[in-house]
């Protein structure tokens, strides 16, 4: 997240850490890509607290969260900062001097999380991977570098196919020059609206909550990248059907309960749960209920969850 040491968040923070709100499923995918695990799609995410405090100052990280005995703390950066690997250093220190406690042998021990920079528009730094020396007194020198993932480097197809369906808010980005020259007649537009149309195609293809999710972050996303571009932003508008900015789900939600639908949506909310794509509190939430009767509407459909 940029610019820490205040509550504004930009809007790529917003839409970042709103699915991991609500679809925190698809950082396994992501976790899987950025260290080299093999997590399945139903793996249990456990969502750890994201404030953490240094005398001087508070840090809220991004998303931090647990599998198993393993923690991953990811930062969502939207332009290149020559000191983005001290900052890292900085959280992830907050974060294990928290974590502090007695080892077998009776020593304090404190326990780092695996780091990821995702950096979301295209490459303009020399070197993203930058690497921290951090030198103790007894002369043992250990180098600190959190992994790094560029959205920019991945094709509509990678994302797909590796699942990475996070990445997908910010696809767009990519073609942010060609989207504020405001020329809707132009080569580079067009192929911009090829990819849209491909995009949302292949969204259909997925379950219709978790569809109409993504499409309206992807939306706030381009909304503001036309923020100054009115031809750009009308004909993509077109493209995406006017999405409103409000979660769709949620409006799926009243509207379902309002005119007796909700036999239907917990169906769809059970199979995205049992297919792992979110949990059970976040699909009680999306239907209003407990965990408990949500289990009980799901296991009157014969879902076991």
């Amino acid at each position: 997240m940029d610019d820490k040491q205040t509550t504004k968040t930009s809007i790529f923070d917003d839409v970042f850490m709103t699915m991991f709100e609500r679809m925190p499923k698809l950082f396994i995918p992501l976790i899987n890509e950025a260290f080299g695990t093999d997590y399945s799609d139903d793996e249990e995410i456990i969502k750890l607290r994201d404030e953490h405090h240094f005398p001087e100052n508070r840090i809220i990280t991004d998303s931090f969260m647990g599998i198993r005995d393993a923690r991953y703390h990811f930062e969502c950066q939207s332009k290149d900062d020559s000191c983005m690997v001290i900052r890292m250093f900085e959280y992830d220190t907050a974060i294990a001097l928290e974590s502090m406690e007695s080892a077998e042998d009776g020593v304090a021990e404190i326990r780092y999380p695996k780091s990821c920079v995702i950096y979301l528009r295209e490459k303009n730094a020399q070197n993203r991977k930058e690497v921290l020396r951090v030198r103790f007194p007894d002369g043992f020198v250990y180098p600190y570098h959190p992994e790094v993932l560029e959205v920019s480097a991945y094709s509509l197809d990678e994302l797909f196919g590796k699942k990475l369906l996070v990445f997908l808010p910010f696809y767009l980005l990519r073609y942010e020059k060609t989207i504020k020259k405001d020329d809707t007649e132009s080569g580079e537009f067009q192929k911009l609206m090829e990819e849209i149309k491909e995009l949302i195609e292949r969204l259909d293809s997925l379950y219709e909550i978790l569809e109409t999710d993504l499409i309206d972050l992807i939306k706030r996303i381009t909304d503001y990248i036309c923020r100054a571009s009115k031809n750009s932003k009308e004909r993509m508008d077109g493209v995406m059907r006017g999405r409103v900015l409000e979660l769709r789900s949620d409006v799926l939600k009243a509207e379902g309960r309002a005119e007796g639908r909700a036999e239907g949506e917990t169906k769809v909310l059970a199979e995205l749960v049992q297919d792992g794509i979110i949990d059970t509190k976040t699909a009680a939430k999306k239907l209003g209920v407990s965990v408990k009767k949500f289990k009980e509407m799901a296991a009157a459909q014969s879902f076991v969850l």
